[in-house]
């Protein structure tokens, strides 16, 4: 349930069907109510403690990263251009280049391998995340503080 297309459609709010909605839609030559084939996945809910409607509906509502900018390191996984794709659905501004000084809704996404790319940053004041801040953020439509990585470390 996190591959990046299933992540881009949740941060666009749009509601996830089965593949019985196409064969449902098929079989009736025409589009069916989607409703019956909404997609539940009761076990990866509780894993990463989310309600799959109520985030979508609070991603129609609001896009979670607007108004931010996001640089992502290259070790990151998902990788960074797949990174850049979550971003940009859900609202947010990726950037190409390592920022150095802080400013309001700027954050790094990043991995203790690239900890010597954001440590100089971090030290100015930019904060830096691991990629759940992302991938975490988007299913449960929250900004995740708590995945902070340590500068120290």
């Amino acid at each position: 349930m996190k591959t990046v297309k299933f992540l881009c459609v949740l941060a666009r709010g749009h509601m996830i069907v089965t593949t019985a909605w196409l064969d449902a839609c098929k079989k009736a030559k025409t589009f069916v109510d989607s409703s019956p084939y909404i997609v539940h996945d009761a076990a990866s809910e509780r894993e990463h403690k989310f309600k799959l409607k109520t985030s979508i509906a609070s991603a129609a509502r609001s896009p979670l990263l607007q108004g931010y900018k996001v640089y992502v390191t290259p070790s990151v996984k998902p990788p960074p251009d797949a990174m850049k794709d979550i971003i940009h659905c859900a609202g947010g501004e990726m950037l190409t280049k390592l920022p150095e000084e802080f400013e309001d809704k700027l954050v790094i996404i990043s991995c203790k391998e690239d900890a010597h790319l954001w440590q100089p940053a971090s030290r100015n004041g930019i904060p830096v995340y691991s990629k759940d801040f992302i991938v975490e953020g988007v299913l449960k439509q929250e900004i995740l503080i708590s995945t902070k990585l340590n500068v120290n470390k």
